[in-house]
């Protein structure tokens, strides 16, 4: 203990004379992150003990361990767009707004009513940036700090519902991947769109788990689900329809999967019988979903193209603009949907673009590694991948996520723009690496196998033998 409060002390020193340094040798807008982080931490602490407590107390090493590289994330975010690129991306216009109104708040110019956003889109970015500043102070990095928590938070509830509502996830395995995966490390780690559209759609989905199973507050996961679902449609609607979407099918699935358990003796028709209703639920479902959609969607993805940066280049790290046309060394052909049979295919290769083949330069090479990457991870995990349509039978918080993952490939598989696909991208693949992690596959022939050594060890029960940990 003694040793404890040692090196908390020497802590605290060494914060104070970097802080002081930074006062004296640094602007505002980057030493307001020195005041800003510790009280992001000292706001978490009871949160992350409240959010990760029973079972999930064991991964609280990890969510602050993400914590603390999603702030990482936030300082090469903030390198790319002040440094490198002189503030031309949204983040600077951003920036900017929010620092006059928060000024004419403080001032008395203008009334804290005005700091409720009540416009959609960019406009209501840039009143939250004000929002935000006007508590925190107008620092850039701070700002990002600030955004970036709430990224942050958003990929704490993605982990909270995976692990409500799936039996046998791999818990630790998708939480460290949430946590660590390069585009959910860099994307939402500015001012910006996507971190409070990710903490929407992370609340979102929690409260889709807790009305999925019908385990703990039903009543409260329609509040988070109402609330998540109108925060994303102010900044993206498109999302909010897909997670909306999805949300709407995975409740029928449940529907018919309750019906196809009762009433019926017979296990195997009844387990037919509640498939082929389920897939025809779920595919005209998502036939509606993607059609409307991709109806929606500007072929732009509804973006600001000022966010690519100078010269219509978005950062050298993540970001390529690129143009519709198949001109350009690391331009990049569409896929078509203009029929529901391309959509399968479309959808994979939008999840999975830019691969290592296709990558034409640092810009595109960085997320074709990171692609190609999961992808070989796959092939190590085939047995967890193997295992989701028969896991779909009986969660339909698989359901609404295997919707939503397809849906957006489709949806997005016409926009030729990289730097709006992997930007976008992110917001969609904290459900991506779910399947990653699922329990794996078990055979019948181990379990058969698994049934002897435990008849021949003197064991009445196989559940053991063949159980999987969720850690």
């Amino acid at each position: 203990m003694k040793s404890l409060e040692v090196t908390a002390i020497a802590a605290g020193a060494a914060y104070l004379i970097a802080l002081g340094w930074a006062m004296q040798n640094l602007s505002y807008d980057i030493w307001g992150a020195f005041v800003v982080v510790p009280v992001l931490a000292v706001i978490s602490a009871p949160m992350i003990t409240r959010a990760l407590d029973g079972d999930l107390a064991f991964l609280r090493p990890w969510v602050w361990a993400g914590m603390f590289v999603k702030f990482a994330g936030a300082i090469v975010g903030y390198n790319v767009r002040f440094d490198q690129y002189g503030g031309s991306a949204d983040a600077g216009r951003y920036h900017n707004y929010g620092k006059v109104l928060a000024e004419d708040v403080r001032s008395g110019l203008a009334t804290p009513f005005a700091l409720i956003p009540r416009a959609t889109g960019t406009q209501f970015v840039e009143t939250l940036t004000g929002a935000v500043y006007t508590f925190f102070g107008s620092s850039r990095l701070g700002g990002f700090m600030v955004f970036t928590w709430m990224s942050f938070w958003g990929l704490v509830f993605f982990v909270k519902a995976a692990h409500h509502a799936i039996p046998g996830l791999a818990t630790r395995r998708y939480a460290i991947a949430v946590f660590v995966f390069p585009s959910l490390v860099y994307w939402g780690s500015s001012i910006g769109k996507e971190a409070f559209v990710g903490l929407c759609l992370g609340v979102t989905a929690y409260g889709a788990a807790l009305v999925l199973t019908r385990r703990g507050n039903v009543g409260y996961g329609v509040v988070l689900t109402v609330v998540g679902l109108a925060g994303a449609g102010f900044v993206r609607p498109h999302f909010a329809a897909i997670w909306a979407g999805g949300i709407l099918i995975a409740l029928v699935a449940r529907v018919v999967l309750d019906a196809s358990g009762r009433g019926d003796t017979d296990t195997k028709r009844r387990l037919q019988v509640g498939t082929l209703v389920l897939v025809a639920v779920a595919g005209i479902g998502f036939v509606i979903i993607a059609t409307v959609t991709i109806n929606f969607l500007p072929t732009d993805a509804g973006d600001d193209t000022t966010d690519a940066g100078v010269g219509g280049q978005l950062s050298s790290i993540f970001e390529e603009v690129e143009d519709r046309t198949t001109q350009g060394g690391s331009s990049f052909q569409p896929m078509s949907v203009s029929s529901p049979v391309n959509w399968p295919f479309a959808a994979f290769r939008t999840i999975t673009r830019p691969m290592i083949t296709e990558a034409s330069g640092l810009a595109s090479l960085l997320p074709a590694v990171e692609m190609t990457g999961l992808l070989l991870v796959a092939v190590f995990s085939w047995r967890r991948l193997l295992n989701a349509p028969k896991l779909m039978l009986t969660v339909p918080y698989l359901v609404f996520a295997a919707l939503c993952v397809v849906t957006f490939g489709v949806a997005f598989a016409s926009i030729g723009n990289l730097g709006i696909l992997v930007r976008q991208r992110s917001l969609v693949l904290p459900l991506v690496l779910l399947f990653w992690c699922l329990p794996p596959i078990v055979f019948a022939s181990e379990r058969r196998l698994a049934s002897t050594a435990a008849t021949r060890r003197g064991v009445g029960s196989t559940d053991d033998a063949a159980s999987v940990t969720t850690r």
